[in-house]
Protein backbone atom coordinates (compact mmCIF):
# COMPACT_ATOMS: atom_id res chain seq x y z
CA UNK A 1 0.00 0.00 0.00
CA UNK A 2 2.92 2.71 0.83
CA UNK A 3 3.93 1.81 -2.84
CA UNK A 4 1.07 3.49 -4.29
CA UNK A 5 1.64 6.66 -2.06
CA UNK A 6 5.44 7.06 -3.26
CA UNK A 7 4.91 9.02 -6.29
CA UNK A 8 2.43 11.55 -4.27
CA UNK A 9 4.96 12.07 -1.61
CA UNK A 10 7.75 12.68 -3.56
CA UNK A 11 5.72 15.30 -5.55
CA UNK A 12 4.67 17.18 -2.10
CA UNK A 13 8.30 17.53 -0.96
CA UNK A 14 9.27 18.60 -3.93
CA UNK A 15 6.97 21.64 -4.42
CA UNK A 16 7.75 22.05 -0.60
CA UNK A 17 11.25 22.23 -1.25
CA UNK A 18 10.70 24.37 -4.15
CA UNK A 19 8.40 26.95 -1.85
CA UNK A 20 11.01 26.90 0.87
CA UNK A 21 13.71 28.00 -1.74
CA UNK A 22 12.15 30.55 -2.60
CA UNK A 23 10.99 32.40 0.11
CA UNK A 24 14.11 31.57 2.68
CA UNK A 25 17.11 31.27 0.03
CA UNK A 26 16.02 33.58 -2.40
CA UNK A 27 16.62 30.18 -4.60
CA UNK A 28 20.24 29.63 -4.15
CA UNK A 29 19.69 26.11 -3.76
CA UNK A 30 19.77 23.65 -6.37
CA UNK A 31 17.38 21.15 -6.51
CA UNK A 32 18.52 17.35 -4.75
CA UNK A 33 17.22 14.06 -5.54
CA UNK A 34 14.61 12.99 -2.73
CA UNK A 35 14.38 9.55 -1.02
CA UNK A 36 11.30 8.23 1.20
CA UNK A 37 13.68 6.45 3.58
CA UNK A 38 12.66 3.24 5.09
CA UNK A 39 15.00 3.86 8.07
CA UNK A 40 13.24 3.70 11.30
CA UNK A 41 16.04 5.07 13.43
CA UNK A 42 15.76 8.68 11.80
CA UNK A 43 13.74 11.33 11.16
CA UNK A 44 15.56 12.57 7.65
CA UNK A 45 18.93 13.05 5.97
CA UNK A 46 20.77 14.64 3.93
CA UNK A 47 23.49 13.15 1.63
CA UNK A 48 26.45 16.18 0.40
CA UNK A 49 27.61 13.03 -1.55
CA UNK A 50 24.53 11.59 -3.68
CA UNK A 51 22.67 15.52 -3.46
CA UNK A 52 19.56 13.66 -1.62
CA UNK A 53 17.29 14.34 0.99
CA UNK A 54 15.73 11.36 2.44
CA UNK A 55 12.42 11.58 4.72
CA UNK A 56 11.47 8.86 7.02
CA UNK A 57 8.13 7.04 5.45
CA UNK A 58 6.69 6.84 8.70
CA UNK A 59 6.58 10.08 9.39
CA UNK A 60 5.22 10.64 5.69
CA UNK A 61 2.10 8.38 6.52
CA UNK A 62 0.93 8.92 9.96
CA UNK A 63 2.32 12.17 10.56
CA UNK A 64 1.15 16.05 9.96
CA UNK A 65 2.23 18.26 7.59
CA UNK A 66 3.58 21.04 10.38
CA UNK A 67 5.83 18.00 11.46
CA UNK A 68 6.98 16.82 7.92
CA UNK A 69 7.57 20.42 7.06
CA UNK A 70 9.64 21.08 10.22
CA UNK A 71 11.73 17.91 9.34
CA UNK A 72 12.41 18.69 5.32
CA UNK A 73 13.42 22.62 6.69
CA UNK A 74 15.96 20.67 8.94
CA UNK A 75 17.57 18.72 6.09
CA UNK A 76 17.25 22.15 3.72
CA UNK A 77 19.32 23.50 6.49
CA UNK A 78 22.02 20.99 6.13
CA UNK A 79 22.13 21.40 2.29
CA UNK A 80 22.41 25.45 2.12
CA UNK A 81 25.01 25.24 5.05
CA UNK A 82 26.97 22.43 2.74
CA UNK A 83 26.63 24.24 -0.87
CA UNK A 84 25.91 27.39 -0.16
CA UNK A 85 28.53 28.31 2.76
CA UNK A 86 30.88 25.54 2.25
CA UNK A 87 30.51 23.61 5.19
CA UNK A 88 31.15 20.76 3.51
CA UNK A 89 34.88 21.57 2.32
CA UNK A 90 35.75 23.32 5.96
CA UNK A 91 37.10 20.38 8.27
CA UNK A 92 36.87 22.36 11.06
CA UNK A 93 33.07 22.54 10.49
CA UNK A 94 30.68 20.36 12.89
CA UNK A 95 27.49 18.74 10.87
CA UNK A 96 25.28 21.77 13.32
CA UNK A 97 28.31 24.27 13.61
CA UNK A 98 28.02 27.72 12.35
CA UNK A 99 27.12 27.73 8.86
CA UNK A 100 24.31 24.79 10.05
CA UNK A 101 22.68 27.48 12.48
CA UNK A 102 22.89 30.09 10.10
CA UNK A 103 20.59 28.49 8.00
CA UNK A 104 18.38 27.20 10.28
CA UNK A 105 17.95 30.74 11.67
CA UNK A 106 16.94 32.24 8.23
CA UNK A 107 14.49 29.31 8.64
CA UNK A 108 13.15 29.87 11.38
CA UNK A 109 13.82 26.61 12.87
CA UNK A 110 16.08 24.96 16.06
CA UNK A 111 19.78 24.72 15.30
CA UNK A 112 19.95 21.86 17.43
CA UNK A 113 19.40 18.11 16.08
CA UNK A 114 17.83 16.83 19.18
CA UNK A 115 16.18 19.16 21.98
CA UNK A 116 16.78 16.77 24.63
CA UNK A 117 19.17 17.46 27.40
CA UNK A 118 22.66 16.27 27.51
CA UNK A 119 23.40 12.65 28.43
CA UNK A 120 25.51 13.89 31.63
CA UNK A 121 21.93 15.83 32.92
CA UNK A 122 22.91 18.80 35.28
CA UNK A 123 23.22 18.09 39.23
CA UNK A 124 20.11 20.26 40.13
CA UNK A 125 18.12 18.26 37.27
CA UNK A 126 19.23 15.07 38.36
CA UNK A 127 17.66 15.72 42.12
CA UNK A 128 14.84 16.87 40.71
CA UNK A 129 14.43 13.78 38.73
CA UNK A 130 15.17 11.59 41.96
CA UNK A 131 12.19 13.60 43.85
CA UNK A 132 10.04 13.10 40.90
CA UNK A 133 10.79 9.38 41.34
CA UNK A 134 9.87 9.68 45.30
CA UNK A 135 6.62 10.87 44.77
CA UNK A 136 5.28 7.35 44.11
CA UNK A 137 6.03 6.58 47.93
CA UNK A 138 3.28 4.58 50.00
CA UNK A 139 3.74 7.09 52.69
CA UNK A 140 1.44 10.07 51.64
CA UNK A 141 3.46 12.65 53.68
CA UNK A 142 6.99 11.49 51.81
CA UNK A 143 5.18 12.01 48.46
CA UNK A 144 3.75 15.11 49.32
CA UNK A 145 7.30 16.51 50.82
CA UNK A 146 9.28 15.25 47.97
CA UNK A 147 7.00 16.84 45.36
CA UNK A 148 7.26 20.09 47.23
CA UNK A 149 10.86 19.99 47.55
CA UNK A 150 10.89 19.26 43.55
CA UNK A 151 8.75 22.55 42.90
CA UNK A 152 11.72 23.95 45.26
CA UNK A 153 14.15 22.87 43.33
CA UNK A 154 12.81 23.70 40.07
CA UNK A 155 11.84 27.21 40.94
CA UNK A 156 15.86 27.65 41.62
CA UNK A 157 17.02 25.63 38.91
CA UNK A 158 15.07 28.64 36.90
CA UNK A 159 16.91 31.35 38.70
CA UNK A 160 20.07 29.54 37.49
CA UNK A 161 19.03 29.22 34.11
CA UNK A 162 17.67 32.81 34.01
CA UNK A 163 21.22 34.37 34.84
CA UNK A 164 22.69 33.98 31.72
CA UNK A 165 22.39 33.32 27.93
CA UNK A 166 19.72 31.08 27.36
CA UNK A 167 19.00 28.45 24.59
CA UNK A 168 15.45 27.55 23.77
CA UNK A 169 13.76 24.91 22.01
CA UNK A 170 10.82 23.63 20.43
CA UNK A 171 8.78 20.14 20.57
CA UNK A 172 5.88 18.27 19.28
CA UNK A 173 4.53 16.03 21.82
CA UNK A 174 2.33 13.33 21.14
CA UNK A 175 0.14 12.61 18.03
CA UNK A 176 -1.49 15.06 16.17
CA UNK A 177 -5.40 14.93 17.16
CA UNK A 178 -8.77 15.41 15.38
CA UNK A 179 -10.10 17.47 18.00
CA UNK A 180 -8.65 19.64 21.34
CA UNK A 181 -10.62 18.25 24.33
CA UNK A 182 -10.90 19.80 27.59
CA UNK A 183 -8.55 17.26 28.93
CA UNK A 184 -6.21 18.15 26.26
CA UNK A 185 -5.76 21.90 26.99
CA UNK A 186 -6.05 21.39 30.39
CA UNK A 187 -2.71 19.02 30.53
CA UNK A 188 -0.93 21.43 28.63
CA UNK A 189 -2.18 24.27 30.98
CA UNK A 190 -0.61 21.99 33.43
CA UNK A 191 2.51 22.00 31.84
CA UNK A 192 2.92 26.00 31.11
CA UNK A 193 1.88 26.58 34.42
CA UNK A 194 4.11 24.35 36.84
CA UNK A 195 6.77 22.98 34.18
CA UNK A 196 7.76 26.26 32.98
CA UNK A 197 7.51 25.59 29.31
CA UNK A 198 5.08 27.60 26.84
CA UNK A 199 2.92 25.80 24.61
CA UNK A 200 0.30 26.25 21.32
CA UNK A 201 -1.65 24.01 19.60
CA UNK A 202 -1.07 24.31 15.81
CA UNK A 203 -3.54 23.36 13.04
CA UNK A 204 -2.45 21.55 10.51
CA UNK A 205 -3.82 18.14 8.46
CA UNK A 206 -1.77 14.98 7.42
CA UNK A 207 -1.28 14.17 3.68
CA UNK A 208 -3.47 11.69 3.44
CA UNK A 209 -6.42 13.61 4.86
CA UNK A 210 -7.29 17.05 4.21
CA UNK A 211 -9.40 17.58 7.58
CA UNK A 212 -7.80 19.62 10.66
CA UNK A 213 -5.92 18.41 13.29
CA UNK A 214 -4.09 19.87 16.07
CA UNK A 215 -0.51 19.60 17.08
CA UNK A 216 0.51 20.62 20.57
CA UNK A 217 3.82 22.24 20.57
CA UNK A 218 5.91 23.50 23.39
CA UNK A 219 9.03 25.69 23.41
CA UNK A 220 11.56 25.96 26.09
CA UNK A 221 15.14 24.93 27.40
CA UNK A 222 16.41 21.20 26.96
CA UNK A 223 15.34 19.92 30.26
CA UNK A 224 12.40 21.38 30.74
CA UNK A 225 11.21 19.85 27.54
CA UNK A 226 12.34 16.66 28.90
CA UNK A 227 10.54 17.30 32.32
CA UNK A 228 7.17 18.55 30.05
CA UNK A 229 7.40 15.43 27.83
CA UNK A 230 7.58 12.99 30.48
CA UNK A 231 4.75 14.68 32.42
CA UNK A 232 2.41 14.94 29.41
CA UNK A 233 2.53 10.92 28.60
CA UNK A 234 2.23 10.10 32.22
CA UNK A 235 -1.06 12.52 32.34
CA UNK A 236 -2.36 10.66 29.81
CA UNK A 237 -1.82 6.96 30.81
CA UNK A 238 -3.23 7.75 34.22
CA UNK A 239 -6.21 9.38 33.03
CA UNK A 240 -6.91 5.93 31.23
CA UNK A 241 -6.16 3.95 33.93
CA UNK A 242 -8.09 5.78 36.40
CA UNK A 243 -10.99 5.87 34.36
CA UNK A 244 -10.72 2.09 33.65
CA UNK A 245 -10.91 1.54 37.67
CA UNK A 246 -13.62 4.16 38.28
CA UNK A 247 -15.51 1.93 35.67
CA UNK A 248 -14.38 -0.97 37.18
CA UNK A 249 -16.12 0.78 40.79
CA UNK A 250 -19.21 2.27 39.14
CA UNK A 251 -20.88 0.10 36.19
CA UNK A 252 -23.10 2.62 35.53
CA UNK A 253 -20.55 5.25 34.49
CA UNK A 254 -20.49 4.59 30.47
CA UNK A 255 -20.22 6.61 27.57
CA UNK A 256 -18.12 9.35 27.26
CA UNK A 257 -20.16 11.92 28.60
CA UNK A 258 -19.05 10.40 31.98
CA UNK A 259 -15.65 9.87 30.83
CA UNK A 260 -15.01 13.65 30.17
CA UNK A 261 -16.18 14.60 33.24
CA UNK A 262 -14.43 12.20 35.96
CA UNK A 263 -11.19 12.74 33.60
CA UNK A 264 -11.82 16.60 33.78
CA UNK A 265 -12.10 16.25 37.18
CA UNK A 266 -8.69 14.50 37.83
CA UNK A 267 -6.96 17.25 35.92
CA UNK A 268 -8.77 20.08 38.11
CA UNK A 269 -8.00 18.02 41.38
CA UNK A 270 -4.57 17.81 39.83
CA UNK A 271 -4.28 21.92 39.28
CA UNK A 272 -5.77 22.26 43.08
CA UNK A 273 -3.21 20.02 44.13
CA UNK A 274 0.17 21.56 42.36
CA UNK A 275 -1.11 25.64 42.99
CA UNK A 276 -1.21 24.34 46.66
CA UNK A 277 2.10 23.07 46.45
CA UNK A 278 3.79 25.59 44.29
CA UNK A 279 2.16 28.34 47.18
CA UNK A 280 3.97 26.15 49.75
CA UNK A 281 7.12 26.14 48.37
CA UNK A 282 10.11 28.71 47.97
CA UNK A 283 9.71 31.41 45.51
CA UNK A 284 12.92 31.68 45.04
CA UNK A 285 14.26 34.41 42.23
CA UNK A 286 11.33 35.05 41.01
CA UNK A 287 12.18 38.05 39.10
CA UNK A 288 14.63 36.13 37.33
CA UNK A 289 12.01 33.69 36.75
CA UNK A 290 9.33 35.90 35.72
CA UNK A 291 12.47 37.87 33.16
CA UNK A 292 12.89 34.14 31.74
CA UNK A 293 9.08 33.55 31.04
CA UNK A 294 9.22 36.94 29.15
CA UNK A 295 12.23 35.56 27.04
CA UNK A 296 10.42 32.11 26.27
CA UNK A 297 7.25 33.74 25.34
CA UNK A 298 8.84 36.56 22.91
CA UNK A 299 10.51 33.33 21.70
CA UNK A 300 7.17 31.65 21.35
CA UNK A 301 5.64 35.15 19.80
CA UNK A 302 8.71 35.28 17.19
CA UNK A 303 8.21 31.39 15.90
CA UNK A 304 4.11 32.43 15.65
CA UNK A 305 3.28 35.71 15.00
CA UNK A 306 -0.35 35.49 14.48
CA UNK A 307 -1.08 33.52 17.19
CA UNK A 308 -4.57 34.01 18.63
CA UNK A 309 -5.89 32.78 22.03
CA UNK A 310 -8.57 29.90 21.89
CA UNK A 311 -11.90 30.16 22.94
CA UNK A 312 -12.76 28.74 26.59
CA UNK A 313 -14.56 25.21 26.95
CA UNK A 314 -17.12 24.68 29.35
CA UNK A 315 -17.78 21.37 31.78
CA UNK A 316 -20.20 19.60 33.69
CA UNK A 317 -19.96 19.64 37.90
CA UNK A 318 -21.45 16.05 37.95
CA UNK A 319 -20.84 13.15 40.42
CA UNK A 320 -18.35 11.70 37.83
CA UNK A 321 -16.40 15.10 38.02
CA UNK A 322 -16.71 15.25 41.95
CA UNK A 323 -15.07 11.63 41.54
CA UNK A 324 -12.08 12.36 39.16
CA UNK A 325 -11.69 15.83 41.44
CA UNK A 326 -11.13 13.96 44.04
CA UNK A 327 -8.57 11.67 42.29
CA UNK A 328 -7.18 14.10 40.88
CA UNK A 329 -5.99 15.46 44.25
CA UNK A 330 -4.10 12.29 44.88
CA UNK A 331 -2.35 12.00 42.15
CA UNK A 332 1.10 11.96 42.16
CA UNK A 333 3.56 12.33 38.96
CA UNK A 334 5.89 9.64 39.53
CA UNK A 335 8.46 6.87 38.56
CA UNK A 336 10.95 9.38 37.01
CA UNK A 337 11.42 11.01 33.49
CA UNK A 338 12.68 8.73 31.50
CA UNK A 339 10.39 5.98 31.58
CA UNK A 340 8.45 6.52 28.28
CA UNK A 341 9.29 8.72 25.39
CA UNK A 342 7.18 9.33 22.07
CA UNK A 343 7.68 8.56 19.03
CA UNK A 344 9.47 11.51 17.77
CA UNK A 345 11.90 11.39 20.85
CA UNK A 346 13.57 8.20 19.35
CA UNK A 347 13.69 9.24 16.08
CA UNK A 348 16.11 11.87 15.04
CA UNK A 349 17.26 14.31 11.81
CA UNK A 350 20.41 13.80 10.33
Amino acid sequence: MFNAYIHFFLKFLDQSWTEINRGSFACQLQKPLFQIDESKSRLGFWDSQTRTIGISGRLLLSHSEAEILDVLKHEMAHQYADEVLGAAQNPGETPHGSAFRHAAARLGIQHHARYAAKEQANPQLRRIQKLLALTQSENPHEAQAAMMKAQELMARFETDLGSGFQNFFYQFLGKSIPRKSLQHQLISTILVRYFHVAAIWIPSSTLLNPKTVWLLEISGTASQLEVADYVHAFLHRELKELWRKHQGKNPMAKGQRFKRDFQVGVLKGLIEKLATQQTESSTVGGSLIHLKKERLNQFLQERHPDMVSGRKMTYRRSDAFHAGLEKGKQLEINKGLKSSKSDNHRLTSG
